[in-house]
């Protein structure tokens, strides 16, 4: 296949060739804040069958980024795995940092609503998964200079959420 091009009203015109994926960083209006990441679109992916899947994912960003929001702030005190994330992270930072990340005068101050709040996804990705299908990835965290703790979140391309996992 030649060098693909796929317009998108979130992302303009993405040009690249067919053997090289995207690695571009973006900064996005999600949810009324302004939201800096980098979009990520496997090499060699772009052909004639999954082109319509990457743009339905490109067009979605902002679903799938709301989607992602409500399951964390949903169940920020129920899933383990969104709970570990949280601790971790937490415990990875010195009380300075703390205080500064979330302008708080106090550690004791720091809820998980506060935590939720500060959360943005750093990275996104459009990949092929181990079974064939395609997927989009949301890696949350806090910001890099502080913390490199990830909290993963995939949709497949019916945009549903698959899979919640906390990595570093």
């Amino acid at each position: 296949m030649k060098d693909v091009t796929i317009e998108t009203s979130l992302f303009g015109v993405l040009k690249f060739p067919n053997s090289e994926g995207i690695l571009k960083d973006f900064t996005l209006e999600l949810d009324d804040k302004e939201i800096r990441t980098s979009l990520n679109i496997w090499e060699d992916f772009i052909t004639s069958k999954n082109i319509a899947v990457v743009k339905n994912f490109l067009e979605n960003i902002p679903n799938l980024y709301e989607k992602a929001i409500n399951e964390i702030d949903n169940n920020k005190a129920k899933n383990d795995v969104i709970m570990d994330f949280i601790e971790s992270a937490l415990e990875e930072m010195d009380e300075e940092a703390l205080l500064e990340i979330f302008d708080v005068d106090s550690v004791d101050e720091i809820t998980t609503e506060i935590f939720v709040q500060i959360l943005e996804p750093r990275q996104i990705w459009i990949a092929p998964t181990s079974s064939g299908d395609i997927d989009c990835t949301f890696d949350f965290s806090l910001p890099e200079e502080y913390s490199d703790q990830l909290l993963v979140l995939r949709f497949d391309s019916q945009l549903d959420l698959t899979d919640i996992s906390h990595e570093s």
